[in-house]
């Protein structure tokens, strides 16, 4: 049976409307939370767009990085090993052989009056014969060896773990072979010879610097040979 009682229907009525007072918070409070979770995902992933940008302009910069090394390291024009890297991988090599009392031999190459083809021809021609010679060059050089440009049309090659002179001098006429082979530039044909001068680890030098000035020096005598190529010990002897 139902209360009469007074005050039950204005009780009941007061229950209600804080029941439906509560339920407006709560949704306030999911409506907020919800807005701020929202804020924060938005914030989250500008974070992590921003991050991947950094990431991709730190990879961008590292790789120009490795391109800048690498063009330091190599010759402009060849694309060969220059100077500074040649030195390089001398001093290891050197050090490598002292280490297991292995030989190795250095061949300085010089190309015969190849100026002419920068005079008659220009130098963007004689650039292109340069690049020829290069890649025979880099074609023909051993997994272990190096072949790179000294400079203007010299040209050195470190033969590793060398077995005899034979098997130097064996290499030494190949190279020449290679390099004499007649190339065709802007349909004019091009034959280019060259001078060797070798010198040997550890017998004629056990510092780069030593090795090389050698080689040179020897160089200079393989251009009045019919052979065009020179040992430095062949020098004493002479």
């Amino acid at each position: 049976m139902a209360s009469n009682e007074p005050g039950t229907d204005s009780a009941n009525t007061v229950g209600l409307e804080q029941t439906l007072s509560q339920n407006e918070q709560v949704q306030s409070t999911v409506v907020k939370c919800g807005q701020e979770l929202s804020e924060v995902n938005m914030q989250l992933r500008d974070e992590i767009a921003e991050r991947k940008n950094l990431e991709s302009e730190l990879a961008e910069s590292l790789l120009a990085e490795e391109e800048a090394r690498l063009r330091s390291l190599h010759d402009e024009v060849t694309g060969l090993p220059n100077r500074a890297l040649l030195r390089d991988r001398l001093e290891h090599a050197l050090a490598q052989a002292k280490r297991s009392s292995l030989s190795l031999s250095l061949l300085f190459i010089d190309l015969d009056d190849f100026k002419r083809v920068n005079d008659s021809h220009g130098h963007e021609v004689g650039d292109k014969v340069l690049r020829t010679i290069a890649e025979r060059l880099q074609s023909s050089v051993r997994a272990d060896d190096t072949v790179g440009r000294q400079g203007g049309d010299e040209f050195v090659y470190l033969i590793l773990d060398v077995e005899n002179e034979n098997h130097v001098e064996n290499i030494t006429k190949k190279i020449r072979n290679t390099i004499a082979a007649t190339c065709e530039v802007e349909g004019v044909p091009f034959t280019v010879k060259a001078s060797i001068g070798i010198a040997a680890y550890p017998k004629d030098g056990s510092t780069p610097e030593e090795l090389l000035k050698n080689a040179d020096k020897a160089m200079y005598k393989a251009k009045a040979k019919e052979a065009g190529y020179c040992f430095f010990h062949e020098l004493s002897a002479s």
